[in-house]
């Protein structure tokens, strides 16, 4: 069994992946993408905040 990897990704990347704009990816990124979606891979989103005075 292969071991289970962490991906962290903002949030452009995730948007274009789940609208299927493929051609906005890298190659690894999609095929990490990929590999997250079909394994046992976990994916996390990870969140910019600004805080606003």
């Amino acid at each position: 069994m292969k071991a289970a990897s962490l991906l962290v990704t903002d949030t452009h990347p995730l948007i274009w992946y789940i609208t299927a704009q493929f051609n906005k990816l890298p190659t690894k990124v999609r095929e990490a993408f990929d590999n997250a979606s079909t394994t046992c891979g976990q994916l996390f989103q990870l969140l910019k905040f600004s805080l606003q005075a």
